[in-house]
């Protein structure tokens, strides 16, 4: 399923803060697109994905502006140092 936020016009943290909270509501595998207007924001948003484990991409609109398309994987679990025997 895909999900889509228009962030144009906004400026930054907004179309960060937005996208943030759209993917929290996706499970994985689903996909959002986020539609900004500046080089700032897709540089952004494309940091909140890799820190998220997503799939980033962006492509110029006709037009103007950017659709930064996010997939949200698996949540990587960090692993916990295993305790030593006793």
């Amino acid at each position: 399923m895909s999900h889509e936020v228009n962030a144009m016009g906004e400026l930054c943290p907004m179309p960060v803060v937005k996208a943030k909270n759209a993917l929290e509501q996706l499970a994985p595998g689903e996909t959002l697109a986020v539609l900004v207007d500046n080089q700032v924001a897709v540089s952004n948003l494309e940091r909140l994905a890799r820190s998220q484990g997503g799939e980033f991409s962006v492509a110029a609109q006709q037009g103007g502006g950017f659709r930064v398309t996010i997939v949200k994987t698996e949540q990587k679990t960090p692993s916990l140092p295993q305790a030593a025997s006793l």
